[in-house]
């Protein structure tokens, strides 16, 4: 996808609520996403629970050599 018309993409998937649930844009448009409320602060998804939950069992099996 060319990078010009990737903030058009955000912007649409974030108005037609199927934006994705991770989204790495750097710090070009934080500020203007944010202004239109297609970011919200990590805590408010309920993914977040079922993300740390991945992400300690990921560390420990990485600690451990293995994914468990």
């Amino acid at each position: 996808m060319p990078w010009s018309d990737l903030l058009n993409r955000i912007l649409a998937a974030a108005t037609s609520g199927q934006g994705p649930d991770v989204l790495n844009i750097g710090n070009t448009w934080s500020s203007s996403l944010q202004a239109t409320g297609a970011l919200l602060p990590w805590g408010q998804r309920p993914v977040v629970a079922g993300f740390l939950l991945l992400q300690r069992h990921l560390v420990a099996g990485l600690t451990a050599g293995s994914v468990k």
